[in-house]
């Protein structure tokens, strides 16, 4: 049977959202006319429909036109309503995080809720005023869960964002530092040996926390969901093509390969793994039916897919001189990064031969993702919008939903997989991630409907969070008072 959590009474998640700005005080009450309601559950749509939102909450949902007294009426004639997105992969807390820049991007591109996984001490403090302001329930920043510090084992290039474990035996008062200071969820990464990830596995379940992240090198995928894994990020990880591993004829010698790179403690791990020579015996050796096998066995223990897809699969093969570096684009990028994405396009220094092993790569995990739906798995949309200069909060996470539709979902697949997805999987189905009474107004106006086309996203003219309208005319200001921002960083 599925391992579930419920999230429900989790502090993070209980709250309201915090301001932006002092422009957006108090939800006032709110009436959405002649509006098609989108069902992102079951694909249907209520036409001419007028959507009542007071103190913050979806009150009714009628066929009329009458409006209570006193509400903010939007006339939204020909435009569709559909509930807010959650971006369920970032990291917040890196790059240049601040209220004037980051969060209104979110906000702009209709993020009402994001899963920060991993932050270094030093952006703690952050995220910690961040959830007091959405426990006030000021303004219109998205909801937010955290994982806090990454658990990984020794290895060459640690991260400030990770908390070293040495051993089974540190792993009680790693895991108890991580709840201890509030986080939400218990996530691991590449380097932990076999024993060592067992241990947090074994004290994630008796915290009755959820286990999410990377399937360890020396574990992989299979292994992982065994343990309880809730969420699998990047279909593993984001440097050994994670679940591949698990879909090869030869497997267990490759893996072999990697816990011996690990016991050597080299960083030659992640340089051979992005060339060629070490992708060939991968690729040559990929079985679909020993895929199809694990894909049925991970559905069945409940196992949740983020694949990242953007980042972590279609970046690599292509390479940042195929990312959009638009005027409008830049123009949300701080001035000092500017230059930086363009100037080294290639920084690893592909040759055509490495490119092309990455692009099949890219095309074998896409077809791994299409074989998970196929069998029943479930999905969550995450951006992996952290440091990075090709990454943007908002309109990364419109940039994954359209390559989930290239891989063969639809586009309200693509759609379920950033709103009642996350509402089931954080155990809030019941107040979060569709249009319907009693539910949270967090919500998402377009001028055309995503059920048709998924880019249909980026017509937006309004978004509400949790009863605070953002229209057309605020968007506009928050997304010039970014750009404004970004010229000066």
């Amino acid at each position: 049977m599925p391992r579930r959590f419920n999230f429900s009474a989790l502090s993070a998640l209980s709250a309201l959202a915090a301001p932006l700005s002092a422009q957006f005080p108090a939800p006032e009450p709110l009436a959405i006319t002649h509006v098609t309601v989108i069902d992102v559950v079951n694909g249907g749509a209520l036409t001419d429909r007028t959507v009542v939102v007071r103190d913050g909450r979806i009150t009714s949902i009628d066929s009329g036109t009458v409006t209570p007294a006193g509400s903010r009426v939007v006339d939204a004639h020909g435009e569709y309503l559909i509930p807010g997105l959650w971006d369920m992969h970032v990291h917040v807390a890196a790059g240049p995080v601040t209220d004037t820049l980051l969060l209104p991007l979110f906000t702009a591109y209709g993020v009402t809720g994001i899963r920060d996984m991993g932050s270094a001490p030093a952006r703690w403090e952050f995220l910690r005023r961040w959830r007091a302001d959405v426990a006030a329930g000021r303004g219109v920043r998205p909801r937010l869960v955290a994982v806090g510090p990454m658990l990984n084992g020794p290895h060459p290039d640690p991260a400030p964002s990770e908390f070293i474990v040495e051993g089974p035996m540190g792993v009680a008062s790693a895991v108890d530092s991580v709840l201890g200071a509030g986080w939400d969820e218990v996530k691991v990464q590449d380097w932990l040996s076999p024993e060592t990830f067992a241990a947090v596995a074994a004290a994630a379940r008796a915290a009755r926390r959820p286990l999410v992240g990377h399937a360890p090198f020396s574990v992989g995928v299979r292994t992982a969901g065994r343990a309880g894994m809730q969420s699998i990020e990047h279909l593993g990880n984001d440097f050994v093509a994670g679940m591949a591993v698990d879909c090869s004829r030869e497997a267990e010698a490759i893996r072999a390969g990697l816990n011996q790179a690990r016991l050597a403690g080299s960083d030659s791990l992640y340089a051979s793994t992005r060339r060629a020579g070490w992708l060939q015996p991968l690729l040559d050796s990929y079985d679909p039916e020993r895929c199809r096998a694990l894909a049925n066995e991970l559905m069945s223990e409940g196992v949740w897919q983020e694949p990242t897809i953007w980042l972590s699969q279609w970046l690599n093969a292509f390479g940042r001189d195929s990312i959009d570096w638009s005027p409008a684009r830049l123009a949300y990028l701080p001035r000092s990064r500017r230059s930086r994405p363009t100037a080294t396009p290639n920084p690893l220094g592909f040759t055509a031969a490495d490119r092309a092993q990455w692009v099949r790569l890219y095309q074998e995990q896409m077809e791994i993702i299409a074989l998970l739906r196929v069998t029943g798995s479930r999905f969550l949309a995450g951006s992996d919008m952290g440091p990075w200069e090709k990454m943007l909060p908002g309109l990364s996470l419109h940039e994954e939903l359209a390559r989930l539709v290239a891989a063969g979902f639809t586009p309200l697949e693509a759609l379920q997989a950033a709103t009642i997805n996350p509402a089931t999987f954080l155990g809030l189905a019941d107040s979060l991630g569709r249009v319907a009474p009693g539910f949270s107004a967090d919500l998402v106006l377009l001028a055309a409907d995503p059920r048709a086309d998924i880019g249909n996203l980026s017509r937006i003219e309004a978004v509400v969070v949790r009863g605070r309208l953002v229209d057309a005319a605020a968007r506009a200001r928050m997304l010039a008072g970014v750009a404004a921002a970004a010229d000066s960083l």
